[in-house]
């Protein structure tokens, strides 16, 4: 083409000067190309260099920021029914009628500085924060605002029952940070990455793909220099709902949301329950209270959900539906949560044969409020299942015992059951091909139903996946989420029956029950059959049972092991390294154990580590892998059994516990490496080798 013309003939013009220069020779000639050419190759290559390693310190950056459950919560947020939230982009000139709200629309399209949502607990602030922050009308009329620049939308849902990550400051900016630099990658290109990187250790850990645990400081710190460098053109809305759900230094989360109120080209919208400090706080800020405004979203539920329902079983008159509905109205005091459980049973009592009669009767007998209601179901369950029910209570509760908010699923419970159990210690993968199985799973998600009053839910099958339900393996069909209804219901049951976690034995039941049900679940998996086509090996699961070991036989008040569950946790972990080594065989595995696989070994302790990671340099045995997630009493008993110590297997420990710089960790698990240590010393070996 023609730039190559025109480089050919540039090439034609310097051999001629070269010729009249002397070099009349053509070795001389060629060798002062030659020069050029790889001069101009080497400046290249570096140019590209530079390039990729900048390209690698960006996505390591990311990946330093990034956690697992970062959109989780916002996801598992119930969706708002249709036709309602819409009030919230009304404004008083479209409507003509006064508005004792401050106009959400005007503020997104003119307003600056924060805007509170408010609302009593289950009003539904969470699912209004959801619906205006999928909704494209919010983009359209944030137009208004940023003009002709590049508009970022970003979002945090705090989760008070989730993992720490999901309820922290930490959480929230490593969420926003993340959002910003994968947005704009080019501001990672301004000092960021060399601020990131200025706390680090030096030596082997001091480079960016080895970032230590990022701390608050740190945080703010880069996303203060993220937000002053950002291009001028570059406008910022934020939206973060549930800060009442936030756990931490409350003046820290305040001084993060001033820190975006002070900042040019940078709005945000909060929600949360109208506690005494976000009161003061926000008391000059544009805001709303939801249950003043949530009437005519209740209205549309009950006559276009409940009415046309209940009229599949029965033929309410026109004036017995009005007369529900007012009653539904009244009672429910602008809670979604509790209009939402009314209806349900309203519509399993119609399908179960209740007359409009009974329907009011039972409606009318209903308490008011949602602690009223919950004790109302917890009433109703038979005294023989209470202790049943009870006992998946504490599992719920446990779970985010380690910081990590690990899921429960229906396979997990089953699995932990003595029945099941007993196929997967003896790896009898057989067992769970059965249809008698499958029919048990089944069984068990009625029980589990019946057996808790409607306090928990199954989550729901996706029926628009293009998928046949009933021809899906085991694992698809079951591994389904139990969760509480909503947060209200672990608060209510803290508040009002203590008594359920009382008992010294209940913690260390429920987390046996959590431990045996992730390993479970990770051996169901490890069968294609069982797995089904479109699910990987969660090897994360192996991690999460080694995880739930460690803070098994303490609690919150008594750091002390329980004797009499040493044995337990030293007989599971066993069985996690045994089942671990039958996945590895299975799936052909071609070295002598799995120890030596750097790829499955990322899986189970970060999968965000590179498998060259210096850091993988202590994993040589059960020994120091069992080091790694703080299993004490596996070590101790371990350690005791040699008749002659061998000092690098000691380093090999140490080194495990020294990567806890790298992890976020509960205070449990900080006790359990601490008695690690402790032992150590007392067997004549110097911790601070590590």
């Amino acid at each position: 083409d023609a730039h190559q013309l025109e480089h050919l003939e540039g090439n034609v013009k310097k051999l001629a000067l070269g010729l009249e220069n002397g070099c009349n020779t053509v070795e001389k000639l060629l060798q002062a190309q030659s020069r050029q050419l790889i001069n101009h190759v080497d400046r290249k290559f570096d140019d590209q260099e530079r390039v990729r390693a900048n390209r690698q310190r960006q996505e390591r950056f990311l990946e330093s920021l990034y956690f697992p459950e970062i959109l989780s919560r916002e996801e598992q947020i119930p969706d708002a029914f249709d036709g309602t939230c819409e009030w919230i982009f009304h404004s008083e000139n479209e409507t003509g009628r006064y508005q004792p709200w401050a106009d959400f629309r005007i503020w997104l399209e003119k307003g600056t500085g924060a805007y509170w949502i408010s609302g009593k607990p289950g009003a539904g602030k969470s699912t209004l924060m959801k619906y205006i922050v999928e909704k494209k009308r919010t983009e359209q009329l944030l137009q208004a605002w940023k003009g002709q620049n590049e508009l970022l939308l970003i979002s945090f849902f705090f989760w008070s029952t989730g993992s720490d990550l999901q309820k922290s400051s930490t959480g929230l900016l490593r969420s926003i940070l993340y959002q910003i630099a994968a947005r704009w990658p080019t501001l990672m290109d301004l000092g960021i990455l060399d601020n990131a990187r200025q706390s680090e250790p030096s030596g082997a850990y001091g480079s960016l793909s080895t970032l230590a645990a990022w701390t608050d400081r740190r945080l703010l710190s880069t996303l203060k220099l993220m937000l002053d460098r950002r291009p001028v053109s570059a406008y910022l809305c934020i939206f973060v709902d549930g800060l009442d759900e936030f756990v931490g230094e409350e003046d820290l989360l305040l001084d993060i949301i001033r820190l975006f109120v002070s900042t040019p080209r940078l709005k945000v919208c909060v929600s949360s329950r109208p506690e005494e400090a976000f009161r003061e706080e926000f008391r000059h800020c544009c805001q709303l209270r939801v249950q003043d405004l949530n009437r005519n979203d209740f209205k549309a539920i009950i006559q276009n959900k409940l009415i046309p329902t209940i009229s599949q079983w029965m033929h309410p008159e026109d004036d017995q539906g009005k007369e529900l509905e007012d009653l539904l109205m009244e009672k429910a005091q602008g809670v979604w949560l509790w209009l939402d459980l009314i209806i349900r049973d309203l519509i399993r009592g119609a399908r179960d044969g209740d007359t409009f009669e009974e329907l009011h009767a039972r409606l009318g007998r209903t308490p008011n409020t949602i602690k009223g209601l919950y004790a109302h179901r917890l009433q109703r369950i038979d005294p023989s299942y209470l202790e049943e029910a009870i006992g998946y209570f504490q599992v719920l509760i446990v779970r985010n015992a380690n910081g990590r908010m690990l899921p429960v699923t229906i396979l997990q419970l089953i699995l932990a059951e003595e029945e099941w159990w007993k196929s997967v210690v003896n790896h009898q993968l057989s067992c769970f091909q059965s249809a008698a199985f499958d029919s048990s799973c089944r069984r068990f998600e009625k029980r589990l139903m019946s057996r808790c009053a409607g306090l928990m839910e199954v989550q729901d099958v996706d029926f628009e996946k293009d998928v046949d339900f009933e021809k899906e393996s085991v694992v698809s069909r079951h591994d389904r989420t139990v969760n509480f209804i909503h947060r209200t219901v672990e608060e209510y049951l803290h508040e009002e029956h203590a008594i359920f976690f009382q008992r010294s034995s209940w913690y260390s039941k429920a987390t046996i029950k959590l431990a045996r049900g992730c390993l479970g679940l990770a051996f169901l998996r490890s069968d294609p059959p069982l797995r089904g086509t479109d699910l990987k090996i969660p090897y994360q699961l192996i991690g999460d049972t080694m995880y739930t070991l460690t803070t098994l036989g303490y609690s919150q008040t008594n750091h002390d092991f329980e004797d009499e569950l040493k044995l337990v946790q030293i007989d599971l972990v066993n069985q996690v390294i045994r089942t671990i080594q039958h996945i590895y065989v299975a799936r052909g595995g071609q070295k002598k154990t799995f120890f030596d696989n750097e790829m499955l070994l990322s899986e189970i302790l970060n999968p965000r580590w590179s498998i060259h990671d210096p850091r993988f340099g202590f994993l040589k045995g059960d020994l120091s892998f069992a080091a790694y997630f703080g299993c004490s009493e596996f070590v101790k008993s371990h350690l005791s059994k040699l008749t002659m110590f061998d000092e690098s297997l000691v380093d090999h420990v140490l080194e495990a516990i020294g990567t806890i710089r790298y992890q976020q960790l509960s205070i449990l698990h900080c006790v359990a490496y601490f008695m690690v240590l402790s032992d150590l010393s007392d067997r004549g070996f110097d911790p601070n080798h590590m």
